[in-house]
């Protein structure tokens, strides 16, 4: 499956980035995370657990933050295994500045097995993007200077 997604916040550049980075909010960038452990730097352990239409996910996922590019980009390699599936995805967030604001722009893949392969890359996409629409709306607020 690919994914490509863009949102706009209402803040500058690298105060966008900074808030993305940080990991109170990365905890949130997990749908239905349940545990957050930082296992080194930049890397991390999480427990979530969400549905997706009639399929309640519960995964345990390994979230790295490589190539970062401060603060234009980086790279997110996320590998999670439960319920009867894996998935092995990674993406590249982008940050722009347009005038007074930060778009940032997500280009991923992923390798999804098991139970919610059979749901079919239409319905996990629309998923996908709901959850990261839903994620970085949550972020507006907090990240207005």
């Amino acid at each position: 499956m690919k994914l490509h997604y863009s949102h706009d916040l209402q803040s500058p550049k690298e105060s966008a980035f900074d808030t993305l980075m940080d990991p109170l909010n990365l905890k949130n960038f997990i749908p239905g995370c349940e545990s957050f452990e930082c296992i080194n730097e930049n890397s991390y352990e999480i427990y979530s657990r969400f549905n997706i239409g009639p399929i309640e996910v519960r995964h345990t996922v390994t979230m790295r933050l490589v190539d970062s590019k401060k603060p234009d980009s980086v790279r997110i390699v996320i590998f999670g295994e439960g319920t009867g599936s894996s998935i092995n995805a990674e993406g590249i967030l982008s940050f722009e500045a347009i005038a007074d604001r930060t778009r940032i722009v997500i280009n991923g893949k992923a390798q999804i097995t098991g139970l919610l392969a059979n749901l079919g890359s239409d319905v996990l996409e629309q998923s996908v993007k709901t959850l990261l629409k839903e994620y970085f709306n949550s972020l507006k607020f907090r990240t207005t200077i």
